[in-house]
This record gives C-alpha cells, sequence and structure tokens, in this order.
C-alpha cells in the first residue's frame, strides 16, 4: 500500500459588502435605505450559496470599522454570518479606504473577491485594481441609484478581467431574481 500526498486547495472567496450612504439619498417612510437593504439582502444570498460549498469565506463590511468573519470549512455558521449582516449600519463617510487595508493583508490568499457596492467611484476602482493585480477573479454588483455616476461605472467596467452587474434595488427586494 503507498500513501501519496495532495495538497488541498480551498477557494477562499471575500464577499466585500459597502455601507456608505450619502445623506442626500432617498429614504423609506422608516428612515432606511432601500439601497443598503437590498445590498444586505443580497450579500445574505451569497453567504448562504457559497456557504454550501467547501469555500472559505471572508465577510467583510465597514461603517466605523471593519467588521471581518471568516466563515466556512466548519467555521463560523451562515446564522452567525447572517447575523453579522444584519448588523450592518448604514456610514455617512466612505470606508473604502478601510475595506481596502484590511483586504491587503489577505490579497494572495484570496481566490475570487465579489464586492455588493453601492456606489462606483475611484476609491472603490482601486480596490478592485488592487484584487485583480493580486491574481484574484472579482465579480462586482453594483446597486444602481438613482444619481448614477456612469463615468465611474465606465472606469470601473473597463478594468481588465471584472464582472460588473447592475442591479436595481427594486429587483432585489422583489425577491424575483434567481441567479447572477
Amino acid at each position: 500500500m503507498v500513501r501519496e500526498y495532495q495538497e488541498e486547495y480551498f477557494v477562499r472567496v471575500a464577499l466585500v459588502v459597502d455601507t456608505h450612504v450619502p445623506r442626500r439619498e432617498r429614504r423609506d417612510r422608516f428612515g432606511d435605505s432601500p439601497r443598503l437593504e437590498a445590498a444586505i439582502s443580497l450579500a445574505a444570498s451569497i453567504a448562504d450559496a457559497l456557504s454550501r460549498g467547501e469555500n472559505l469565506i471572508d465577510v467583510l463590511g465597514a461603517g466605523r470599522e471593519v467588521q471581518f468573519l471568516q466563515a466556512g470549512r466548519h467555521r463560523a455558521p451562515l446564522e452567525q454570518i447572517l447575523e453579522n449582516l444584519a448588523c450592518l449600519e448604514p456610514t455617512r463617510d466612505d470606508p473604502t479606504e478601510l475595506l481596502h487595508a484590511s483586504l491587503a493583508e489577505h490579497w494572495r490568499s484570496l481566490s475570487t473577491m465579489i464586492c455588493v457596492f453601492l456606489q462606483a467611484n475611484p476609491a472603490r476602482r482601486n480596490l478592485v485594481q488592487a484584487a485583480l493585480e493580486a491574481g484574484c477573479s472579482v465579480k462586482v454588483i453594483l446597486i444602481e441609484s438613482d444619481r448614477r455616476d456612469r463615468q465611474a461605472e465606465e472606469e470601473l467596467a473597463a478594468l481588465p478581467g471584472i464582472e460588473l452587474t447592475l442591479l436595481r434595488p427594486e429587483q432585489i427586494l422583489a425577491g424575483t431574481m434567481h441567479e447572477l
């Protein structure tokens, strides 16, 4: 009998959730941002789908500080991911630089980064660019707003190797989406 060593490789996915809601953004009657609610709901669905496989999932969201949770492969259960996502609060200051700094130490171990962004801007483009340069595949889901910056969206979409999907919050919140 011969025993052969085979190195195991696990797919490590960073799920980045944008929580920056500008002051001027439209709110619902409870004072909540429909786009942030849609982003959190979509991130929960993505985490659910990823947790069914053999993936390691790093869930990141930022408010005043970065919330980081590693799940999958017998780590935190899906319920803990959902609890963390439910606790995300909107932030008035753009947390992209905080997220970038938190991810910088993990670039080499990440296979994929999935970003649920509420807006496109140069800071988010730089975050995606850094992930691409580190060899990550990147999917960006942009929750559209009424005040879209089409030039920033085009610059983000122009990055080589990025997959960009534009969604309306109503699509997500209605529960009519079945795949991305």
